[in-house]
């Protein structure tokens, strides 16, 4: 009895220990991958056509669209997920998003390129040919915008609605479109230093116990 108690107490601080280890681990991780701001990004679909070449304005509507977190990061709580739209060559252009219902009224006599992805490769084809290009600038159909040379939308918002771009440098051409998951916790650096601390407090603990077990056998006597 004496022995399996002995086991049973030596496995108990193991264990704290490790679970100590593996939150200091796991604190520094967060801090390093997405504390002060970082995110971590994954690449996303290529658009990269002939016709592009042809496009100043390039309507893009997705089915269905899943960012997926790494298992280690299912813990955290409130993650920010964002798609970042950016084009090559680098250039200034407006980025928009449309009711998904109200797209086909919205562009309705103007031109765009719709974007498809059909056999894992990308075709380009003309809304209404001839007719004046889409103007996103401003437009009141919009339910969100920007405009920079790097774009960002949340997931959920671009899940529901139909992501439109416009090249506002009528000197360059667009010749690729790259869409980016970014996936990033505002109280990442809370979180870090939350780990941080706990994984102390299970280190001390794990050395207090040890201590206190040492000389708890020592002063035992022996029969």
């Amino acid at each position: 009895m004496r022995r399996l108690r002995k086991i049973m107490t030596v496995f108990a601080l193991v264990l704290l220990l490790v679970l100590g280890l593996l939150a200091g681990a796991l604190g520094v991780s967060v801090y390093a991958n997405l504390g002060s701001n970082k995110s971590i990004t994954a690449n996303g679909p290529l658009i990269d056509a002939k016709e592009l070449d042809a496009c100043a304005v390039v309507l893009i509507d997705f089915e269905r669209l899943v960012v997926s977190r790494p298992s280690l990061l299912s813990i955290l709580p409130n993650p920010l997920e964002e798609i970042r739209i950016t084009v090559f060559p680098e250039t200034i252009f407006t980025s928009g998003l449309l009711p998904r219902e109200n797209t086909d009224s919205a562009i309705l006599g103007f031109d765009t390129c719709i974007a498809t992805l059909e056999e894992n490769s990308w075709t380009v084809t003309h809304s209404a040919l001839g007719q004046p290009w889409f103007p996103v600038a401003d437009n009141n159909a919009l339910i969100a915008s920007g405009t920079g040379t790097s774009i960002s939308f949340g997931v959920a918002q671009v899940s529901s609605s139909t992501l439109i771009i416009a090249n506002t440098n009528q000197d360059i051409q667009i010749q690729q479109i790259r869409l980016d998951a970014e996936l990033s916790f505002p109280n990442a650096n809370v979180w870090a230093v939350g780990l941080a601390i706990a994984a102390g407090a299970l280190v001390v603990l794990f050395i207090a116990l040890t201590v206190a077990y040492i000389v708890h056998t020592r002063r035992r006597p022996r029969a």
